[in-house]
């Protein structure tokens, strides 16, 4: 207990020094061999979409999961991974988990088994591209929910540097809000 203590103690003392000190953290997770699959997607889906993003959830394997906290696909995802009953589901979040939208905090706090925050400026697009590299850094492959006419979404940029960073990509078509 002592050396969680001064662990937690250093941790936020380096966080108070310099919000940046880890810039791409790696997630400690307890299923070592098992794969760990990112998922990445829009912030606006239909309904239609939701029920895509469940039923494709529901019908994947346990291990872990790595998910972005976003609105639309990314707590759609966490929901139905936990209702799935899939294994040890970690959350990266830009920011803190109390600046998210209030309904993707929710579901991170009820669904998450892990969460990493990194503390950055959420006006600036950066956090939010440093935010999709760590979620595909720690990952062995990527579920990607693209509805193909947002060509320089955020969701589609994690999918080609999971590519660059040869991680198998899955990419399942959306329509898109209309």
């Amino acid at each position: 207990l002592a050396d969680a203590r001064c662990a937690a103690m250093l941790a936020a003392e380096l966080d108070a020094r310099d919000p940046a000190w880890c810039s791409a953290p790696m997630l400690w997770h307890p299923l070592p061999d098992v794969p760990t699959t990112a998922v990445t997607g829009h912030r606006a889906i239909s309904e239609a979409d939701a029920d895509v993003v469940r039923r494709t959830i529901a019908a994947e394997p346990a291990g872990v999961w790595i998910f972005g906290g976003a609105l639309g696909v990314d707590t759609v995802a966490l929901r139905a991974a936990r209702e799935a009953g899939l294994s040890w589901l970690e959350v990266i979040v830009p920011g803190t988990v109390a600046q998210q939208p209030a309904e993707a905090r929710k579901a991170i706090e009820e669904c998450a088994d892990a969460v990493v925050e990194m503390h950055g400026d959420l006006s600036r697009r950066e956090t939010y591209a440093r935010r999709s590299a760590a979620v595909v850094h720690d990952a062995s492959e990527v579920l990607a929910f693209l509805d193909g006419r947002r060509e320089s979404s955020g969701s589609r940029q994690c999918a080609e540097y999971a590519r660059m960073m040869g991680r198998p990509v899955t990419a399942v078509g959306l329509q898109g809000r209309r």
